[in-house]
């Protein structure tokens, strides 16, 4: 991770505008500044894996009572997270901003704000300040997205806009967070898909992740990442909705649903879904 987002940094000195182009030459010896846009159920916990991870964070929110509770340990967070939680605000490499405009110092941004369909003014807000705060040499990295072509419409169109050349001088990927526990799949066993259409952004995204990891996919572009992502989704919430029918329906026969449930799993081919609740 450090090697190649440290190209990142010697590449933001090329000079494009001093608005563009962070104060000072970095360190050579500094670990990389990762800003993670976000602080909540998803983003927290991705902001103390890069910190265990070894790269310097920055956690970014706008919500002061949220900012507050972290800093006084008051969050939902599993007993492991807790733990690093305590570790990371009682060092010097892990701080909370609701500043945004500190997103210019970062080497890397992952931006963890949920898309919503009913309200996507949260995420459009953090992309757009992504953009205005870019600098050449960052890389970006998206986790949430409502439609196919967000990605493009959110930061790569108003970078290139911005007269930023991306997949050259600037980075862009997408990359879903993955965590279903209707499935019983655990997110840190299943492998982190990443698209981008550039080479380079592979790398630069590739270099973000995967100390955070167990696996990379690539898949061609961004797009195929988001419907990647949204084929997922899909797939979980009918089979999640389904197997709760059919649980209610055992019930009103007197069955275990988990019973009929096993069963049914040793059938080839079936994915087992245990019923919510």
């Amino acid at each position: 991770m450090e090697s190649l987002l440290r190209e990142s940094m010697d590449e933001a000195q090329i000079p494009r505008g001093e608005q563009r182009t962070r104060a000072g030459s970095a360190s050579a010896s500094r670990a990389p500044l990762i800003a993670v846009v976000g602080l909540g159920s998803r983003g927290l916990p991705t902001a103390l894996a890069l910190r265990q991870a070894g790269a310097d964070v920055l956690g970014l929110d706008t919500s002061e009572r949220r900012l507050a509770a972290i800093r006084v340990h008051r969050c939902d967070l599993s007993p492991a997270d807790h733990e690093r939680l305590v570790l990371a605000l009682g060092g010097s490499r892990f701080k909370v901003d609701a500043n945004l405009s500190r997103l210019s110092e970062a080497d890397a941004i992952v931006v963890c704000v949920p898309a919503a369909d009913a309200d996507p003014g949260p995420l459009e807000a953090a992309c757009e300040a992504v953009c205005r705060f870019a600098r050449r040499g960052q890389t970006i990295v998206l986790t949430a997205a409502s439609h196919v072509g967000a990605t493009r419409e959110l930061l790569i169109d108003p970078l290139a806009e911005a007269e930023f050349d991306v997949g050259r001088d600037i980075c862009v990927a997408f990359s879903p967070q993955r965590d279903h526990p209707a499935a019983g799949n655990a997110a840190s066993s299943s492998p982190r898909i990443v698209g981008a259409g550039a080479g380079l952004c592979v790398e630069k995204a590739r270099a973000v992740l995967e100390p955070i990891a167990p696996a990379i996919q690539v898949v061609a572009s961004v797009e195929a990442a988001e419907m990647a992502k949204l084929y997922e989704d899909a797939f979980h919430v009918v089979n999640s909705s389904l197997v709760d029918r059919l649980a209610g329906e055992a019930a009103a026969h007197g069955l275990s649903a988990a019973e009929v449930i096993g069963a049914a799993s040793g059938s080839d081919g079936l994915m087992r879904f245990a019923p919510v609740g």
